[in-house]
């Protein structure tokens, strides 16, 4: 991610917030391609109602995924690259409290360690 950013802050002023999400994806589906070479087919115990059944959630999880890298670059273009990133480090905290908080689970004590380290990281950057 760290080199995203930072490859980010130099072309989204000049490309716009779309064309470098454009980039990103088109490597994205040649990496998933190169991939799927390497990958054994799926087994004929598959059940395709059960890939229908999932394929609205990844399209939900793949437009939220678009308009949060939207959101970014949009917010690069007006603020400063540093604290941008920070906050959109958060995902990850957020997305273990929401599963500690409204799916209940379990987190393990470093989890918890890791969610502190995280917000302690986005305070020190926005300490000046």
């Amino acid at each position: 991610y760290g080199v995203v950013f930072w490859g980010l802050d130099f072309v989204v002023p000049s490309l716009g917030a779309f064309w470098p999400l454009a980039a990103l994806r088109a490597e994205a589906i040649f990496c998933l391609g190169v991939a799927l070479l390497f990958l054994r087919p799926p087994s004929p115990q598959c059940n395709n109602g059960e890939a229908n059944q999932l394929f609205w959630p990844v399209v939900g999880v793949a437009a939220a995924d678009m308009a949060a890298w939207l959101s970014f670059n949009f917010g690069t273009q007006r603020a400063d690259v540093a604290i941008v990133t920070a906050l959109s480090s958060l995902y990850s905290a957020v997305a273990i409290f929401y599963g500690w908080l409204i799916w209940r689970e379990r987190l393990s004590r470093a989890q918890w360690m890791g969610v502190g380290f995280i917000l302690i990281g986005v305070l020190l950057v926005g300490v000046k």
